[in-house]
């Protein structure tokens, strides 16, 4: 494990004085890929550095739902742009959908402002004892994305260790160093701890801008100065590969199960032929998805931006839409609650009406009485005007009470 690096006095975030949009001839914008599979904490990670809220998940169902930067100052003169990405086995996205949205930030942010990526941070969780199918297609997807040339400025990092470490955390982390990412490590890659809290995070972002180093990604160079189609790209190819062999795979059983299902329906075996009629529809369902996510991949650089226009403006009009239906529900409430003001002043005008009527009663008998007592008065008309006024102090607490 790398020794702890102090943070930098000038080090704060966006919630600090210094603006990320400090305009100065000296500010160098350094960018910054995080990487992983979902669960592995990058979203995590991008708010314990950048100070703003990134969406976070407690579970392994995927929160980040496109590539999205998190911009900060670093210290007076370095300002940082952390960009969060889903992972390759995102719970929301296919594999395609999440390979264009990385292609078309990658390619995009290079062909319109000659961006380049200062560096990438690859996290892993420690607790997967091994390197599952999902770490393995992002580890890969990684490789063809970027190319070797971005060993130099890699740093990879293990999550969720506990305190202390166990010996199955150290014996995964000894296997992944040597095993899985020994290729990197020995080509220029750091590789440290991040043992959870903000103080982890921050040295291994200083780690990050101390080996920072500008380069092109393999995906840029192929879509941006060679004109190549998605599907054309290391990375695309790779993805391609991937849906051919699951396609042909869930081909095969595709054809086991209508052989085993003819044999169900000859010998009117009824439950059989129904569990294997729906296992066919959901393998027809799954190699129908693997052709339209090839199909996906034949795009290039001018079809992902239009793509992503079209959506932004899809998700401005959604906004729109929701904006609209919060002022009719605040119309609505307006109109609601002017109703009941109204309706309450109304009740207690009627009230103050009934309460002047009972005073003005009591007054008018009380003189009455004064003037012309009578042996034969039994005190009811007293009696109902008490009546009269404990009713009415009833409604004015229950008035009071709304």
């Amino acid at each position: 494990m790398d020794p702890p690096i102090s943070v930098p006095e000038d080090w704060y975030p966006l919630s600090r004085s210094q603006p990320a949009n400090a305009e100065s001839d000296s500010v160098e914008d350094v960018f910054f890929v995080v990487l992983g599979v979902t669960g592995a904490g990058k979203s995590t990670f991008v708010s314990q550095c950048s100070g703003q809220q990134a969406e976070i998940g407690d579970s392994l169902e995927s929160c980040t739902k496109q590539v999205e930067s998190f911009t900060f100052m670093y210290s007076s003169n370095i300002r940082v742009h952390l960009v969060d990405s889903p992972g390759f086995d995102d719970t929301n996205k296919s594999d395609s959908d999440i390979l264009k949205d990385i292609a078309n930030w990658l390619a995009s942010s290079y062909k319109e402002k000659n961006e380049l990526l200062s560096g990438i941070l690859m996290l892993h969780r420690v607790s997967d004892a091994r390197m599952t199918g999902g770490s393995k297609r992002n580890l890969d997807m990684f490789q063809k994305l970027c190319g070797r040339e971005s060993f130099q400025a890699l740093t990879l990092a293990t999550t969720f260790w506990s305190n202390p470490a166990d010996g199955r955390q150290e014996a995964a982390e000894s296997e992944l160093r040597s095993k899985y990412w020994s290729d990197m490590l020995e080509n220029g890659a750091t590789y440290t701890r991040h043992e959870g809290g903000p103080e982890s995070a921050r040295r291994i972002l200083d780690i990050m801008i101390n080996k920072r180093r500008k380069f092109k990604t393999d995906i840029q160079v192929e879509m941006v100065e060679k004109g190549m189609r998605l599907d054309e790209t290391a990375a695309g190819r790779q993805l391609s590969q991937d849906l051919i062999e699951a396609k042909l795979k869930h081909e095969q059983e595709l054809r086991d199960l209508q052989v085993q299902h003819g044999t169900a329906l000859r010998q009117s075996e009824q439950k059989s032929a129904e569990r294997f009629s729906n296992l066919e529809k959901s393998l027809k369902s799954q190699i129908d998805e693997a052709n339209l996510a090839q199909a996906k991949l034949q795009t290039n650089i001018a079809q992902l931006q239009e793509e992503k226009k079209q959506e932004m403006a899809r998700a401005e009009e959604r906004l729109k839409q929701q904006f609209k239906a919060v002022n009719e529900r605040q119309k609505q409430y307006k109109a609601q609650l002017n109703a009941s003001e109204k309706e309450r002043a109304e009740e207690k005008a009627a009230l103050e009406k009934e309460l002047k009527s009972l005073r003005e009663d009591l007054s008018s008998a009380g003189r009455k009485k004064a003037c012309r007592p009578t042996e034969d008065d039994d005190g009811s008309v007293f009696e109902s005007w008490i009546h009269r006024g404990l009713t009415l102090i009833g409604k004015f607490l229950g008035f009071l009470d709304r």
